[in-house]
């Protein structure tokens, strides 16, 4: 079994990972095609925003689901994923792009995100997107803990120009009213071909 395939049987082990992975990854790709990313560019933000979340794979499900605030503790596991999940691809050989949209997909224009404390231009467009797309995913799906908050109460936390990009937001604003629901949801249960055929066309 190579390399993507352990990925993708890991991920797949964590059915709110997985399908987690699979709605960010591709709206972060519609987000990209928006902005006009080559399609090299959007190969890879399709790949990377698929595998963003693998480091939460070493946080136990107890604390992923926990219904109250965390502990210090929790938290500080928590805050330890991305740089778990591009440590692990990169001792995979995926290629730094990548890894770099693992590790910062939770860093804020302020400086305020983690795990390094990046501001503005230090991170990556790709690394802007993802967060973009990771924050309005977690928070419009329904957990086990609470219900889907609406599509208003999430671009309420996007639309602060201190800490995700505008011009990222303002695209997911955009295709959000142009996307055929029943053919994404469709589309995100094909995203096995994606992490399958990127790292390959990568190498």
């Amino acid at each position: 079994m190579d390399e993507s395939r352990i990925l993708l049987a890991l991920i797949q082990r964590n059915e709110l990972i997985d399908n987690h992975s699979r709605r960010v990854s591709l709206l972060s790709t519609l987000i990209g095609q928006a902005m006009r990313l080559s399609d090299d560019e959007l190969r890879t933000l399709q790949l990377g925003a698929f595998l963003h979340d693998i480091g939460k794979l070493s946080i136990s499900q107890r604390v992923l689901e926990k219904p109250g605030p965390l502990d210090e503790q929790e938290f500080e596991q928590l805050k330890a994923h991305p740089l778990v999940g591009g440590n692990f691809v990169e001792a995979l050989g995926y290629p730094p792009n990548v890894v770099q949209m693992i590790k910062y997909h939770h860093e804020r224009l302020d400086g305020s995100g983690y795990p390094f404390g990046l501001k503005d231009k230090e991170i990556p467009l790709t690394s802007r997107i993802i967060a973009v797309a990771d924050v309005y995913e977690a928070m419009t799906a329904k957990r086990s803990y609470r219900e889907a908050m609406t599509v208003q109460e999430a671009f309420a936390e996007l639309s602060q120009p201190n800490k995700y990009d505008q011009s990222v937001v303002h695209m997911l604003r955009t295709i959000l009213g142009t996307i055929d629901w029943p053919e994404f949801h469709g589309l995100t249960r094909q995203s096995d071909l994606f992490i399958l055929s990127s790292k390959n066309s990568d190498n």
